[in-house]
């Protein structure tokens, strides 16, 4: 199991897309209406969707969209977007009117298409290249929009076109940007992942705090160090303490530690990593050792990234330090980072057991 696979939690799934627009009982497109478009006549497709025409008709398999997108009308792209039933994805020759723009080479067609906020979710694949075009001409999109063409790059893998879009000023939630980042730690996009955590969203803690912990484990210095930064800019660690202690060498780790060479800084940093790391018992009880050091920052961090270690030996000694108390939302959250692991094993239940009676002790207190 890698790095990237043991620490992942969950990915959140992508909403279903309405990628298939079924040709069944389509009324039949007048000819002059299709000819219309030809002509960039938009009047006379007013005015037959002014009398109920169906804007999803077909003439032999080919609807008023997909030409309008064939030949770059972008005027009548416009306007058909305005009936919020129709179907961008019915394809004509095998071409979503998106693909049928985007070969033709008509940048507005594509631009107006990707931001469309119908009904019916746009297929996007198989027309990357122009997506990243028109967002390198005209990035802003609307919210939906946006979040759409990054789920879809997301699951496929278009880092350019998710870093033009993390480059604009939209909005992404959670459940945008949480299977992106894991998707770009199983892929190694690292600059992508730091522009993740330069962004604001409800959920950024816990997933820097996943991503710090797949460095640990892959003992990638530099990147712990810059992942670290994001979780307190001040923090920092030494290598030579950090080898010792996920070494296990607890006479080296209390040497070091003996000194007392290391800023508050670098103490918390430490604790942190070997937390994330999973350190033996005599090693967490020399980290314990160190007084009137640690921040309530580091102490609620240190406990989801011991948990999600599955740290049995770090675990309880956090818990029972006497320096901190842990916000409730803190020991909801390692709890169910336990439960959850797919590396859970029923020798470890009993840390599932100590945070459940901690929890009932607490809300007794409340």
């Amino acid at each position: 199991m890698d790095s990237y696979q043991r620490y992942q939690l969950e990915i959140l799934p992508v909403e279903n897309e309405c990628y298939e627009c079924s040709d069944d009982d389509r009324p039949t497109l007048p000819v002059e209406v299709l000819e219309a478009v030809d002509q960039g006549n938009a009047a006379v497709i007013q005015d037959y969707l002014n009398r109920d025409g169906s804007v999803n008709a077909l003439q032999e398999e080919e609807s008023l969209l997909s030409r309008a997108c064939a030949l770059g009308k972008v005027e009548i792209v416009r306007l058909l977007l305005q009936c919020p039933d129709v179907h961008l994805n019915v394809k004509f020759e095998g071409a979503t009117p998106l693909s049928r723009a985007a070969r033709s080479g008509h940048v507005e067609c594509v631009k107006t298409l990707i931001d469309a906020t119908v009904a019916c979710n746009i297929q996007l694949d198989g027309s990357w290249k122009a997506i990243s075009k028109c967002l390198k001409t005209q990035p802003q999109l609307h919210p939906r929009s946006a979040a759409h063409i990054l789920r879809g790059a997301s699951s496929k893998g278009h880092w350019d076109v998710l870093r033009l879009l993390l480059e604009t000023e939209h909005h992404f939630v959670r459940e945008d940007l949480y299977p992106l980042t894991l998707a770009a730690v199983s892929q190694n996009q690292w600059d992508v992942i730091y522009s993740v955590f330069r962004r604001h969203f409800y959920g950024k803690a816990q997933l820097i705090n996943e991503v710090f912990a797949v460095t640990v484990n892959m003992r990638s210095w530099e990147k712990m160090e810059k992942v670290l930064r994001f979780i307190d800019g001040d923090w920092k660690f030494d290598i030579a303490f950090v080898k010792a202690a996920l070494a296990g060498n607890a006479p080296e780790a209390k040497r070091l530690l003996a000194e007392g060479r290391y800023d508050t800084p670098t103490l918390n940093g430490n604790l942190l990593v070997s937390a994330a790391a999973g350190v033996e018992d005599e090693v967490a009880s020399l980290l314990m050792t160190v007084k009137n050091t640690y921040t309530k920052k580091t102490y609620s961090n240190a406990l989801f990234l011991a948990a999600l270690a599955h740290c049995a030996e770090i675990v309880p000694k956090l818990l029972h330090n006497e320096e901190t108390s842990y916000a409730l939302s803190d020991l909801h959250q390692a709890n169910e980072v336990l439960i959850r692991l797919p590396r859970y094993e029923k020798r470890d239940g009993f840390l599932v057991a100590y945070f459940g009676e901690y929890l009932k002790k607490l809300d007794r207190v409340l």
